[in-house]
């Protein structure tokens, strides 16, 4: 099955504080925000934007490109992973846990 090509690319990688998602901003801020981040069209600006984000890893490490589509609804990431990590976990869970030993 082939891969899904998206329209444009994200700039993502996670924050040194507490490993949360960050999206990269068109003004060079991180967002924990999906839909705050930069959605950028060619891959030389995508390389451009990722290489400026990997210089500076105080506030975000790991700085990486991801493809995803642009429409009505907003960012869309084309893979399971991002979408998860975008929009958190896929089950419930409870905090604190309350069984007993």
């Amino acid at each position: 099955m082939p891969k899904p090509q998206g329209s444009h690319w994200v700039i993502t990688g996670g924050y040194t504080d507490d490993g949360a998602p960050a999206f990269l901003r068109s003004n060079g801020s991180w967002s924990r925000k999906l839909s705050e981040a930069w959605t950028i069209e060619g891959a030389g600006k995508k390389d451009e934007a990722l290489a400026a984000a990997q210089k500076n890893e105080l506030e975000v490490c790991d700085a990486y490109a991801i493809q995803v589509g642009v429409g009505a609804q907003g960012i869309d990431p084309l893979s399971a992973r991002e979408t998860i990590r975008a929009n958190g976990p896929t089950v419930p869970y409870r905090r604190p846990d309350t069984a007993t030993h």
